[in-house]
């Protein structure tokens, strides 16, 4: 037995010849380690320039003070929206202020009410008729009156339109009901 282990301990200077020339064949010619050393120039350069383009990318640590100036440019343009002259001196349109109409007194209220009993007795195309002659005053006064909200970018047509239709559904439904008391 311990023949046999010495055997396979031996030393098999064929085999180790055959692997060692092996390897001699594998090594690169001169031109491929050239090409191979090109490569890896070429992938060390742009892994530089990735890593330079990484770094100057700011983190939110640093655009802390960026979005502090930010706001502060927000509140600078709002304010100038309702300032002509910090709008002029930065170069934007001020909104323009309108003057809010004052609300509608009682007086046209009560006009406006009877006005709209007027209406009672007229065909609805009469009705839209004399509502399209109104001022835009009167006009209002009138939805008021009847219940109608006008919204704040709705056209003096659209008004027209809803004061109209309110006036011919409580037409119609008046007509149901005392229709149906009689019945």
């Amino acid at each position: 037995m311990a023949a046999k282990k010495h055997d396979s301990a031996s030393f098999n200077a064929e085999k180790f010849t055959q692997k060692l020339g092996e390897l001699v064949d594998a090594l690169p010619s001169d031109a491929e380690k050239q090409q191979a050393a090109s490569q890896l120039e070429i992938l060390i350069r742009f892994l530089t320039d990735l890593k330079a383009r990484f770094e100057g990318i700011p983190s939110r640590q640093d655009a802390v003070a960026a979005r502090a100036a930010v706001d502060k440019l927000r509140t600078l343009f709002m304010e100038a929206s309702s300032n002509p002259v910090l709008a002029a001196a930065l170069g934007v349109k001020a909104a323009k202020q309108r003057p809010k109409q004052p609300a509608i007194s009682s007086e046209e209220v009560e006009h406006a009410k009877s006005t709209v009993a007027r209406f009672d007795s007229l065909p609805i195309d009469e009705i839209r008729t004399a509502l399209e002659s109104m001022s835009a005053r009167e006009l209002q006064s009138v939805a008021n009156a009847i219940g109608v909200r006008a919204s704040h970018g709705a056209g003096r047509d659209t008004l027209v339109h809803h004061v109209a239709t309110r006036i011919a559904n409580k037409r119609g439904y008046r007509s149901l009901r005392d229709g149906a008391d009689e019945a």
